[in-house]
């Protein structure tokens, strides 16, 4: 285990929080690859489902257990207004639409990301030096034009899914920077 994720567990042991936390090689897709990954139960897997208000358009984060769902007239009861899924709009629209809805859904994750490590290292002190420049690096590396470009293709901002490289840095530093996750409205931003 990385000394980041050995004080990340030290802190929550120490705030009272029995948990353990596991790196993995390879990202997992659904909780129900997390748990086989980390040999637990589904339910000892925390999952998060973004929801967007169709009135005010304000982002609203729901995490459960690995083996719920989020129900989303409960949800929408909490949210105080309508709340739509971000794969319903997926869904009923074009291939260039759904691909820019899973753009801005992508890099409100990295915002999420960025408040995440703000709060880690503000409330935690777990973050080393190095890791905000090394994030930084890895979002310049994962951008959709950038993968394109190193397949040797020309990239088409219609296919991409995540962002770009600089879509993907900005979004972080924002959610860095800011540490709220109202900084993270990227389905109510003109620019991305």
């Amino acid at each position: 285990m990385s000394q980041s994720l050995k004080r990340v567990q030290a802190a929550l042991q120490a705030a009272g929080v029995q948990a353990e936390i596991l790196g993995f090689e390879q990202d997992t897709r659904t909780a129900a690859q997390a748990a086989g990954m980390a040999g637990c139960a589904l339910d000892q897997i925390v999952k998060s489902i973004v929801f967007r208000g169709e009135t005010s358009g304000h982002v609203a984060l729901f995490l459960t257990a690995g083996g719920n769902q989020v129900s989303p007239d409960k949800a929408s009861a909490v949210a105080g207004e309508a709340l739509g899924k971000a794969d319903a709009a997926r869904s009923q629209s074009s291939e260039t639409r759904a691909n820019a809805i899973s753009v801005r859904l992508e890099l409100q994750a990295d915002c999420f990301a960025g408040v995440w490590a703000r709060a880690a290292q503000d409330k935690l002190g777990v973050l080393e030096p190095g890791d905000i420049a090394e994030a930084m690096n890895a979002a310049s590396k994962i951008g959709d034009d950038t993968l394109q470009r190193n397949a040797g293709r020309t990239p088409m901002p219609d296919s991409f899914t995540h962002g770009t490289s600089a879509q993907r840095q900005r979004w972080f530093n924002a959610g860095y920077q800011n540490g709220q996750v109202n900084a993270c409205d990227t389905f109510g931003a003109t620019n991305l």
